[in-house]
C-alpha cells in the first residue's frame, strides 16, 4: 500500500526547518571552535611575542600601482603580507601579474607598527585558526569551520591587528591602520636587473616560454 503524499505546503515547511537546523548546527560548530581556539591563540601569542620579527622597512609586492591605502579584505583573505627583501617582493609582484590582462607590478615600501600580533607556528595553522596541543587529533586542523576571510574577521574582532607565521617569519596586516606607506618602487626594473639573469641561466630556453607574459607588463 502506498503511503500518502505530504501536501506541498507541508513539504516546503519541512525543507525550511531542515535548512535552519543545518545553519544553526554550522554556527554552533564555529562558536565551539572559537571558544576552544581563541584562548589558545592569545596564550600562544603572549608566550611567543619575542619571536616576532617586524621588518623595517617592510615590502609588499603587488600587480597594481597607485594604492594609497591597503584593503585587508582583498585577495586570499588573510590580510596584506609583507617581507623584508625588496628584490623578492619585486619577484612576487611580477609573478602575481601573470594572469592579468593589464598590470603594473610595483613594490610598496612601508613601516609597520603592530601592537597585537596573532602568532601561529605554521601557515597551515593560521589557515585553520588552529594552535596544536598534545592530544589533539592531527585531522582536526582540516576540519576548521572557517574560510580565510572568516579567520581574518574573527582574529580582528578578537583585537588582533596582524598575523605572524613562525615557520616563514612573515607578517600580515589585518588592520591597515598599522601600515604607513613610505614609497612605491617599480618591480620590473628590479626583476630585470636582479632576478631575470639568474632565471635565464637556470631555465635556459624555458624562460622565454614560462615568462612570455612579461612583454604585456608595464615598466
Amino acid at each position: 500500500m502506498l503511503s500518502p503524499q505530504l501536501p506541498q505546503t507541508q513539504f516546503v515547511m519541512h525543507a525550511a526547518e531542515a535548512t535552519i537546523s543545518l545553519d544553526d548546527r554550522a554556527k554552533q560548530v564555529q562558536q565551539d571552535w572559537l571558544g576552544d581556539m581563541l584562548p589558545r591563540i592569545k596564550e600562544y601569542s603572549a608566550l611567543h611575542a619575542a619571536s616576532v620579527f617586524v621588518p623595517n622597512p617592510a615590502f609588499h609586492g603587488s600587480p597594481y600601482s597607485g594604492t594609497k591605502q591597503f584593503d585587508e579584505t582583498k585577495g586570499q583573505g588573510l590580510g596584506v603580507w609583507f617581507q623584508p627583501d625588496l628584490v623578492e617582493a619585486a619577484f612576487f609582484a611580477v609573478c602575481r601579474s601573470r594572469y592579468l590582462e593589464t598590470a603594473q607590478p610595483v613594490v610598496y615600501e612601508a613601516k609597520l607598527e603592530p601592537k597585537n600580533v596573532a602568532i601561529f607556528p605554521t601557515e597551515s595553522d593560521a589557515y585553520a585558526m588552529f594552535i596544536p596541543r598534545a592530544g589533539d587529533q592531527i585531522i582536526r586542523r582540516d576540519r576548521a569551520p572557517f574560510d580565510l576571510h572568516q579567520v581574518r574577521s574573527e582574529l580582528k574582532r578578537a583585537g588582533f591587528d596582524s598575523i605572524y607565521l613562525q615557520d616563514r617569519q612573515s607578517i600580515s596586516a589585518i588592520n591597515p591602520s598599522i601600515i604607513t606607506l613610505v614609497a612605491e618602487h617599480r618591480a620590473l626594473p628590479l626583476f630585470s636587473a636582479e632576478v631575470r639573469p639568474k632565471l635565464e641561466r637556470s631555465m635556459g630556453e624555458d624562460f622565454s616560454v614560462h615568462y612570455a607574459y612579461l612583454k604585456n607588463l608595464t615598466m
